[in-house]
Formats: C-alpha cells, sequence, structure tokens
C-alpha cells in the first residue's frame, strides 16, 4: 500500500488490530526490529518519487509506554531501505538494502552492515558482506559449529551459529 504516517498495532492474544500512534517519520520498505522493549524503525525510504531518496533516520517506539522515545536515535551511516535486520547479543544488525532509492533505475545494492548499540545510542561499521561471507565460508570449511566474537570485556560471545551460517552460505550459493 501507499507510505503513511499511520500505525497498526497487532495484539496476539486476542488476534485484534488497533490504531497507534503515527510514524513520526514518514518511511517505507525500513528496518524494523525489538530490542530490549523497543522496536527501532531504522532506514527506509522517503516515498517521493519525484526526488527518490533513502534514509539514515532512526525512531525508536517504547512498547511499554506505547510510544515513540523523544527525538531520534543515532542515524545510519549509510542512507539505506528494505535492508536485512536482527538482534544478536543485544544489538541491532542492518544488513544490505538499497540506495540512494528504491525503483529498479535509481537504487544500487549495498554491501555493508551496521550494528547499533543502544547503551551508548551509536552505530559501529561491520565486516563487508563479502569480508562476512567469507569468513563464514571458511569457519564451514574449518569445520566450526559457531563464529566467535571478542567482546570489550575481554567475554567470549557467539556472533553466528552453524546453522546460521549454512543458511547464509546457502543463500549465497556458497554450498
Amino acid at each position: 500500500g501507499e507510505a503513511q504516517r499511520r500505525v497498526q498495532i497487532y495484539a496476539p492474544a486476542n488476534g485484534t488490530w488497533r490504531t497507534g500512534p503515527s510514524l513520526p517519520t514518514i518511511r517505507f520498505a525500513a528496518s524494523a526490529a525489538e530490542l530490549n522493549g523497543r522496536i527501532h524503525l531504522v532506514g527506509g525510504w522517503n516515498y517521493n518519487n519525484n526526488n527518490s531518496q533513502s534514509l539514515t533516520s532512526h525512531d525508536a517506539f517504547d512498547v511499554a509506554s506505547q510510544s515513540y522515545l523523544p527525538g531520534t536515535r543515532a542515524p545510519l551511516a549509510q542512507a539505506r531501505n528494505a535492508a536485512a535486520q536482527g538482534v544478536i547479543d543485544g544489538k541491532l544488525y542492518i544488513a544490505g538494502g538499497l540506495a540512494p532509492g528504491i525503483r529498479d533505475h535509481d537504487a544500487q545494492r549495498l554491501a555493508s552492515l551496521e550494528i547499533y548499540s543502544p547503551g551508548p545510542d551509536a552505530w559501529d561499521a561491520g565486516p563487508t558482506m563479502v569480508e562476512l561471507t567469507v569468513l563464514i565460508y571458511l569457519a564451514l570449511c574449518l569445520g566450526l559449529d559457531r563464529l566467535l566474537e571478542r567482546r570489550a570485556s575481554g567475554r567470549l560471545s557467539v556472533l553466528f551459529s552453524r546453522n546460521w551460517m549454512v543458511e547464509t552460505c546457502a543463500l549465497a550459493g556458497l554450498v
């Protein structure tokens, strides 16, 4: 449908929909993920056929208060729409997508990954999609069950499980 500021909220307990608070920023093809009780709406397209642009903006909806946090969260470094998203170990990952526009004639595929940390409200650049795919492929060739990441605290945490790595490489046509 058409991009609007209107929000619909689904209640799975009783299978009903209700109107929620309007979006602070009109966006289409944005990434959305729940992190720490907040739904983060990141990037997207401005829905302007005369001036097609991807967005860097980032809003967060607090589920408990049913309202948007005041102001905006840290913006993406790279404007993008139609990107993949996921939450791993308390961080929001935004990968790939399109920019500067969304249509075939004005969009290019992105090969970058950005990682959001909610504590400092900051994005860090991750490895490029090519680097990440090669790293995952090598891990599978070596028979590893998981990829680990050493945190600043010195603690190791699981970055990717074997099942996720196999699915990623299958999608990339590597296995």
